[in-house]
């Protein structure tokens, strides 16, 4: 017996929430890599302040994603987003950003 995966077998507002929660980490990763670029004024970061980086994307990143989660960015998805849709990510980015800052200050 073999098992094809088929995206079909997932319920569709599922995909959609899945697909909004991957695209969501992968924009707080590209967000970081680029703005600790624009740090080093879009010149070649050192290795040394790189590698901190990713050391502090990785306690950013779950940080980000679990504040997306607590204030309910995925229990809908929408076609248009609302005013309050709106607030409500800006309240969810800047949870996930205090978080992040006390995290990393108590941790290093």
């Amino acid at each position: 017996m073999t098992f094809k995966f088929s995206p079909s077998i997932f319920p569709r507002h599922l995909r959609s929430q899945w697909a909004a929660l991957v695209h969501d980490t992968l924009m707080v990763v590209i967000s970081w890599i680029l703005a600790f670029w624009l740090r080093f004024n879009l010149e070649s970061i050192p290795d040394q302040f790189f590698d901190h980086g990713i050391l502090a994307l990785s306690v950013i990143l779950p940080v980000q994603v679990l504040s997306f989660h607590i204030l309910g960015l995925y229990k809908g998805i929408w076609r248009f987003a609302s005013l309050p849709d709106i607030l409500r990510i800006i309240k969810a980015v800047a949870l996930g950003v205090i978080s992040s800052m006390l995290l990393l200050f108590v941790l290093t």
